[in-house]
């Protein structure tokens, strides 16, 4: 596709490439609402590049064969599309009830934010014990190593501020 295609991680990472440019796209086009139907469409590419995420560290963890690694995406494509259709329609009902999704405490927000998070709580913490796997390993130069840390640095100080900020409901 894009980049590199000689080994199965090259392809999944192209993959993740062209979700990504997806969501940018999606995210350009959208409106400011998070219910907004092409808001939420951007929000299922951001799903779908992690669910590639997930299956690199799979891949990382417990190298197996390829018919496994494909099997694997597909079962998590599924699983982002159907978290993404779960949040068009939370979206939907929230509309329904006058209130913005993103900034209440009922039920569909509620179900909008678990059909978000947990998919991706779930990809990074995978993709995290990957990268942890390959700094123990040794098999790293000590430019990747730097590399590794400071994506870990910056992952964590990224997530604590997302955890500890006062302006979010």
């Amino acid at each position: 596709m894009m980049l590199l295609r000689d080994t199965i991680i090259d392809r999944l990472i192209n993959r993740n490439l062209v979700w990504s440019i997806a969501a940018l796209l999606c995210y350009r086009c959208a409106q400011a609402s998070v219910t907004s139907p092409v808001y939420v469409l951007a929000l299922g590419c951001v799903e779908m590049t992690t669910m590639h995420l997930f299956v690199i560290g799979r891949y990382i963890l417990a190298e197996t064969d390829s018919t496994v690694v494909w099997r694997r995406l597909r079962r998590c494509g599924f699983v982002a599309a159907a978290a993404t259709v779960v949040m068009l329609l939370a979206g939907m009902m929230a509309q329904d009830n006058g209130r913005p999704a993103d900034l209440s405490a009922h039920g569909p927000a509620a179900i909008f934010g678990i059909a978000y998070a947990a998919p991706l709580a779930v990809s990074m913490v995978v993709f995290l014990l990957s990268g942890i796997h390959e700094l123990r390993s040794g098999d790293l130069s000590a430019k990747m190593r730097v590399v590794c840390w400071i994506l870990g640095i910056s992952g964590g100080f990224v997530a604590s501020n997302q955890a500890a900020d006062p302006e979010r409901p």
